[in-house]
């Protein structure tokens, strides 16, 4: 075949990543409850089970967003069908869970249980909607969990149509959130790529080893033939000509059958729930991240798979899929106490973040084991909650820009040849927060290697590195490594916004529309920094596409005299949870004087916020006693003594407005600059 070679010649990685995703398809932007924490289990054998989960998860005080089911819930393991027996009640559980703003997810398997007497199998064969077998030019016969299957062909028009149409049946049975797609490598376990149901019958079949010639090639992937675990690769697709045209096979197939179906379903969400899309699927290809999120699938449950699914996040992101994760705790084999606890503090920093485990393990609900391993999960979660309004402006970002979200510490200091030895122990959530989890058995404390730059703990709020100029690289430190918390460190040259959600005890996302959100700002050794902050309601179908977001920047720069940051937005819609409450400057030594935030909106003074300086910590926080205004309200922030008696040393907070309307095109940035005194640049 033809090989299309393309180069791409960016100085970072990042802007690698963003050329490539500008080629491939930038990923959509999910929902905000989606980065909440999940619950699965492969084995819930009843409702009734599947009710104590969820009463335990809230008995422990575990956040909990997103119930999921698995393969237990369908009849006798078919699509689109809900066991009346062991799940009798499951519509009526979940319309319950939505009450308590708790989602519900369940599985769909690609193949359809071939039973002669099955509507969507009845129909389909009618209509030409399966994958056909060359061996009999009819239905290509595989075997999954139901037994014999058939597969939907996406490409033909009735295959799309059949597979919403199943979908419809479904969600009229039960209001379920988002479709997690499974089996869709295509799994198949016949031998020979193909169950050869009534091949023996069929008038003028061949031996069917003669249809393998695509496996007959000089090197197979492995060294095992191209049909071992899936169907065959001579199985053949619609074609313009309704099938006449056998040239569609699956062997050039084979790679986009999960995207067209992700697709598909990607467009049935959309269209029946009026809400933003979620799905999470188990196969891909190039572009798959237009429609879905995707998982690590089945690991190990060990120390070593669990220190290679953050790897495996990190290629997520070059992939285009920046919201990943893998199965906490492990999904093969009986996971411990400790890896356990470890394996939920590490996870809830991932995008997904979704406990699952295999029917022949032993049961892992973040309850299971205890005390210690309940309390690191919760306040793990807690610890991700109380950033999600930054998570969401980086998913935000990577779908307006393209780009990653989690990636290693070499990404942001490739110059830095230790950084590249923590490719699996640490990474940054975009450019700012640097997650320093505990990846080894048995230890207490842990070693992180921190670029030479200025460092904070975002839990203290304490600097833990400075910049040093004339160092050639940066520290390591040693960290207590305890289950009560992770360490989160924040970058110097950051802005973000951030909510305590361990000190209101958050459950729910929805909760944190009534929390107060500080502005934590940690200015890098030249005293500037900078953030952004997305804002829109959280499941608009297709924001970005139809401008429903609002759109923040903050460009912070400090001296000892003086501050500006700028805000950028235009989008009017006004959200409780971005009302101006509190301001945090870390690392504010010589700021102790500027006790007041004064607030102007077009150069008129609305808003007084009051200042505390901490010596001990260095850090200068403002609070406001009412909230009348959000923050796109705010054009401009003094800080001084006094807000009616601003001088010429006062410090600057200024708040401009930008929105990005077309964000496959080059951004541009006007504003106004006002000088209130002229000074000589030493520098």
């Amino acid at each position: 075949g033809v090989i299309n070679l393309y180069f791409f010649y960016p100085s970072t990685a990042d802007n690698v990543l963003k050329k490539y995703h500008d080629l491939i398809g930038r990923p959509y932007m999910v929902p905000f409850w989606a980065l909440g924490f999940h619950q699965c289990r492969w084995g819930w054998k009843s409702l009734a089970k599947v009710k104590e989960v969820v009463s335990k998860l809230e008995e422990a005080d575990i956040p909990l967003e997103v119930m999921w089911g698995d393969i237990d819930y369908m009849h006798n393991k078919t699509d689109f069908t809900i066991d009346p027996v062991n799940y009798k009640g499951l519509p009526e559980f979940v319309d319950d869970l939505h009450k308590k703003k708790i989602r519900y997810v369940p599985i769909i398997d690609a193949g359809l249980n071939y039973s002669t007497t099955d509507k969507y199998i009845m129909k389909g064969e009618r209509n030409g909607a399966f994958i056909k077998s060359a061996n009999t030019s009819r239905t290509l016969i595989g075997n999954v969990w139901p037994g014999l299957t058939a597969y939907v062909d996406f490409l033909s028009p009735y295959g799309d149509q059949l597979w919403k149409e199943g979908l419809t049946d479904l969600y009229e049975m039960m209001k379920f959130d988002g479709i997690w797609l499974d089996m869709n490598e295509l799994a198949n376990w016949c031998d020979n790529g193909e169950c050869y149901y009534n091949w023996t019958n069929t008038k003028g079949a061949k031996d069917p080893h003669d249809f393998h010639e695509f496996d007959k090639l000089p090197y197979t992937p492995g060294g095992s033939p191209l049909y071992k675990n899936t169907i065959s690769m001579t199985g053949y697709h619609h074609s313009y000509n309704d099938f006449q045209d056998k040239n569609y096979k699956e062997y050039n197939m084979h790679g986009l059958w999960p995207v067209y179906q992700e697709k598909s379903t990607h467009e049935f969400l959309k269209r029946h729930l009026e809400k933003r899309p979620f799905i999470m699927s188990r196969s891909s290809f190039v572009g798959a991240g237009l429609y879905t999120t995707l998982w690590t699938a089945d690991v190990e449950a060990t120390w070593e798979f669990m220190r290679y699914s953050l790897i495996s996040v990190f290629n997520f992101q070059q992939f285009g899929i920046p919201f990943s994760g893998g199965d906490l705790c492990g999904f093969f084999g009986d996971t411990t106490e400790e890896l356990c606890g470890r394996w939920m503090q590490l996870g809830a920093f991932y995008p997904l973040t979704r406990n699952h485990n295999d029917i022949n393990a032993i049961a892992h609900e973040p309850y299971v084991f205890g005390e210690r391993v309940a309390m690191a999960s919760r306040n793990a979660i807690r610890q991700k909650y109380s950033i999600l309004l930054f998570y969401y402006t980086k998913l935000y970002e990577s779908s307006i820009y393209g780009g990653g979200v989690v990636n290693p510490l070499f990404y942001e200091f490739p110059l830095d040849e230790k950084a590249y030895k923590t490719r699996n122990d640490t990474f940054l959530i975009g450019t700012s927060l640097l997650v320093i989890p505990v990846m080894y058995k048995g230890a207490t404390s842990v070693e992180v290697y921190c670029p030479n730059a200025n460092w904070f703990d975002l839990r203290s709020r304490v600097k833990k590195v400075s910049y040093d100029k004339d160092a050639k690289e940066g520290q390591v430190l040693k960290l207590p490594g305890g289950f009560d918390f992770v360490n989160v460190f924040i970058r110097g040259g950051s802005i973000i916004p951030f909510q305590d959600a361990l000190t209101f005890k958050v459950r729910r996302t929805t909760t944190l529309l009534q929390i107060p959100v500080e502005l934590v700002i940690a200015p890098d050794h030249n005293g500037n920094a900078y953030g952004t902050w997305i804002v829109d309601d959280w499941d608009t179908v297709e924001p970005i596409e139809n401008n429903l977001y609002k759109y923040m920047s903050f460009n912070f720069s400090m001296s000892k005299t003086e501050m500006t940051v700028r805000l950028l937005t235009d989008y009017t819609t006004k959200y409780q949870y971005e009302q101006v409450s509190k301001m945090v400057i870390l690392g504010a030594e010589g700021m102790g004087r500027n006790n007041h935030a004064c607030l102007y909106k077009n150069a008129k003074m609305v808003e007084e916020m009051v200042g505390n300086y901490d010596t001990t910590k260095k850090t200068l926080s403002f609070y406001i006693a009412r909230s009348a205004y959000i923050w796109s309200d705010i054009t401009e922030v003094h800080f001084s003594d006094k807000c009616n008696q601003l001088n010429a040393k006062r410090t600057i907070l200024l708040l401009s407005l930008i929105h990005i309307s077309e964000p496959t095109r080059p951004l541009y940035i006007s504003y106004a600059v006002f000088c209130l005194k002229k000074k000589k640049n030493k520098n």
